[in-house]
């Protein structure tokens, strides 16, 4: 009678040369225990084998290990031959060669990957890693290292998901698209995107705007240019009322919130000689109105000039005073007689004001 699983012979009652019976069962204890093989690719048994070499039979074997594929071949020197044994499902070898451990299933020998990983957790069908750890460590074993989300096309989900209590609470990735997406929760069901970042553009856009530190919404970020008119002066002394016409050279503005920044440049034309002397005029064509609207609710906004003459000329900077009404903005220029721009100079100006909400 043999065991069931090594085959090992039994000892029978009153067996005579007892010893030979329980040398073999050694052998295949010492063959199969602690399992390791120099390799599974040797075609032949070796000439001159040491003693206890180890070998998994490769398909198309030779010699004494011909017709006997994927099972283990161990030299027995004692014995002088080949101590061959069929594995049984579930045995585990390592391969010194490879570096490798392998496992014997119903389709013969593969490395060893099981299906589901539990680290001081349970892993299931779905979670196939699981780890409980206070903290994760993944180092690199070169200059740098990388963690990879992989998903199979564009409309499926690779993401990070934060919870709490096993609830979501934020979701950071690849959302059911290429563009990366943060979205937050406060129930685990329902989700709101907080930022966006489209691939083919790479500028983030934020759906809901953006919350300053005082918790006042930052609603607004724009950029563009717009054609203004500035009318004539209501008060006009020295050159300035000698001026036939006013042109705008450029504009553009920038509006962050509320605020509302302008920067133009204008000629006074047909104005010879030193432009002296204060003047006010109306801007009109704002890309935003001014936040007052009344005439009777007048308010001051900040703004500089800089005039440069038409070909090199030294830069002035002269005072501006600026109040809105309606829609329009009411410009007080009034250049000091000694930092007087030339005629026909370029007046660059910088106003910022307030807009509605």
């Amino acid at each position: 009678m043999n065991t069931p699983n090594l085959k090992l012979a039994l000892l029978a009652a009153s067996q005579a040369q007892k010893h030979v019976t329980v040398n073999e069962a050694l052998a295949r204890l010492d063959a199969a225990i602690q399992l390791t093989v120099i390799d599974r690719t040797t075609p032949s048994p070796p000439n001159e084998p040491a003693d206890g070499d180890r070998y998994l039979i490769p398909a198309a074997a030779t010699g004494a290990w011909q017709g006997r594929a994927d099972a283990l071949a161990a030299w027995d020197a004692a014995a002088q031959g080949w101590l061959i044994l069929d594995p049984r499902p579930g045995w585990r070898v390592w391969v010194v060669v490879e570096d490798l451990l392998l496992v014997y299933g119903p389709s013969g020998w593969h490395p060893f990957a099981p299906s589901q990983l539990g680290i001081s957790a349970t892993a299931d069908d779905t979670n196939r890693l699981a780890v409980a750890s206070p903290a994760i460590l993944l180092d690199n074993a070169g200059a740098g290292v990388q963690a990879k989300v992989n998903k199979a096309s564009a409309p499926d989900t690779a993401a990070l998901l934060f919870q709490t209590a096993y609830s979501g609470r934020a979701e950071i990735g690849l959302i059911g698209n290429d563009d990366v997406t943060l979205k937050t929760s406060s129930d685990g069901s329902t989700f709101t995107e907080a930022m966006r970042v489209p691939v083919a553009t790479a500028r983030p856009d934020f759906p809901l705007g953006i919350t300053l530190a005082s918790g006042a919404p930052l609603a607004h970020f724009e950029e563009g240019t717009f054609t203004p008119t500035l009318d004539r002066g209501t008060i006009k002394t020295g050159q300035w009322r000698g001026a036939t016409d006013i042109t705008v050279d450029s504009a553009r503005y920038t509006r962050i919130g509320n605020l509302v920044n302008l920067r133009m440049a204008f000629m006074f034309d047909g104005v010879s000689g030193p432009i002296t002397g204060p003047t006010s005029h109306t801007l009109r064509g704002l890309p935003f109105p001014p936040l007052d609207t009344s005439a009777n609710n007048l308010r001051d906004y900040a703004g500089i000039a800089v005039v440069t003459g038409s070909i090199g000329a030294a830069k002035s900077a002269f005072a501006v005073a600026i109040v809105n009404a309606i829609d329009m903005l009411f410009l007080s220029l009034d250049p000091s007689p000694t930092n007087a721009p030339n005629a026909d100079a370029l007046i660059l100006l910088d106003i910022t004001y307030e807009t509605a909400p």
